[in-house]
């Protein structure tokens, strides 16, 4: 199992293409983009994110910017 990545990681790709961070609730992280639904990534630990979860906002921006 591939060891836990850094938050800023996911962050970065998601900003890269309009989403942002726009809410915390608890260990979970909102990002939002005007016009599109918005994604939550929830955290293990203190900033680290599951692997699984780079996997997930890579697939989802790309469902999500077809044609944008």
């Amino acid at each position: 199992m591939p060891s836990p990545i850094r938050f800023a990681e996911i962050q970065r790709l998601l900003n890269s293409h309009g989403w942002y961070w726009t809410r915390t609730n608890g260990s979970h992280r909102t990002f939002t983009r005007a016009g599109k639904p918005s994604l939550t990534v929830p955290m293990c630990g203190r900033e680290k994110v599951k692997h699984v979860y780079l996997r997930e906002a890579q697939s989802f921006i790309a469902k999500h910017t077809q044609g944008a």
